[in-house]
């Protein structure tokens, strides 16, 4: 059976329409996909939102992560969920692999957060 993946991109900064950095870590994670054989099943991105910040439908587990509601309430960011991460997670049922170009398009640390184990588990 072939391995099923999805891919996965994120930019911090810059506009919600485009960026060419997306477009590089998509055409990246294509060709790694290609090169392992593996099924890419859809291809997910965030654009201008933070690591730090949870998938959609993630919301109970972050409202119970007191690190992240105080860098949030803090006012460093200006949405606190990632659509397309949240639809990647919803298909780990149905996938064998999250392709990413690099692994803090997953998550960036934040200290004493749950996100990047959550993430990883």
């Amino acid at each position: 059976m072939k391995k099923r993946g999805a891919v996965y991109a994120r930019q911090s900064s810059g506009s919600d329409d485009y960026s060419e950095s997306v477009a590089v870590q998509i055409t990246n994670s294509l060709r790694l996909a290609n090169s392992m054989q593996i099924e890419v099943v859809d291809v997910l991105s965030d654009l201008n939102i933070s690591g730090k910040t949870y998938p959609a439908g993630w919301e109970k587990l972050a409202a119970s992560d007191s690190a992240f509601c105080r860098w949030a309430a803090a006012g460093n960011n200006n949405r606190q969920f990632r659509s397309g991460l949240g639809k990647v997670m919803q298909m780990l049922p149905d996938i064998d692999y999250i392709i990413v170009d690099d692994i803090t398009r997953l998550y960036r640390p934040l200290s004493r957060s749950f996100l990047e184990s959550a993430v990883n588990e």
